[in-house]
């Protein structure tokens, strides 16, 4: 069984179980095809898929600019180059902008998925990294791990991740 508790420190007066791991007021089911990834820098949340050729990095990003600057901000500083017009989306009935864009990692080509997603003085940024040729095979998971995001209100909520158990 999966196992996400997304616990408010208002309601239940718990501490984080995972130093590092907090990403406020936002909470999702990742499934068991993602692992975290352990050494990221605090204030971010760092997960890959069981291949290891999807990374999803997601962070809050402080900021009074309009969405579509934040995210050409965002490109500048990670050496993007947009494939398309950013595109206005829905993330828990929040207002977002995605953006698809490229690089080159070790001469390869890479394709980034790159979303704002608007909550009070900023942005929630996730940023989907993998290989030019996988792509489109990666969509559907990306499209689902977005589906189950759950922004809160709480500016003390905390993201709590488990990996999936089986019983023998």
């Amino acid at each position: 069984m999966l196992l996400l508790i997304c616990c408010s420190l208002a309601v239940s007066g718990q501490q984080p179980a995972i130093p590092g791991m907090k990403v406020q007021d936002i909470a999702f089911a990742p499934g068991s095809e993602w692992q975290s990834v352990e050494n990221h820098s605090d204030g971010t949340m760092e997960m890959v898929n069981q291949n290891h050729n999807l990374h999803l990095k997601m962070w809050y990003e402080r900021t009074t600019m309009p969405v579509r600057e934040c995210l050409v901000e965002l490109m500048n500083r990670e050496g993007l180059s947009s494939s398309c017009e950013p595109f206005p989306v829905l993330v828990d009935q929040h207002d977002a902008m995605g953006v698809i864009a490229g690089c080159s990692e070790m001469r390869r080509p890479v394709k980034v998925l790159l979303f704002a997603v608007k909550n009070n003085d900023g942005f929630y940024v996730l940023r989907f990294k993998c290989p030019d040729e996988c792509f489109t095979e990666h969509l559907h998971q990306m499209q689902q791990l977005i589906s189950s995001i759950v922004i809160g209100n709480n500016k003390e909520s905390f993201i709590y991740y488990a990996e999936k158990y089986r019983n023998s």
